[in-house]
């Protein structure tokens, strides 16, 4: 469906309280919150993606340089 079609949908719907132009500013108000949110969870997880790669970096530098081994099974 085009964001076009669903505007007028909204616009039959609510005829008696909001104008075309109204629905239309809500529904694309809509769409920009729901793409705000997407880059939000995209800068999360890239945060959260460097935050535990830089951990396991340390982790193999530490290994590395103390010569640890691991158990013995």
């Amino acid at each position: 469906m085009r964001s076009d079609d669903i505007v007028n949908v909204m616009y039959r719907e609510n005829f008696p309280r909001f104008s075309q132009s109204a629905c239309a500013q809500r529904f694309f108000n809509s769409q920009k919150a729901m793409q705000g949110n997407k880059i939000r969870r995209q800068i999360a997880f890239a945060e959260l993606r460097s935050a535990t790669s830089s951990v396991g970096s340390r982790l193999n530098l530490k290994i590395k340089t103390f010569n640890i081994k691991g158990p013995k099974c």
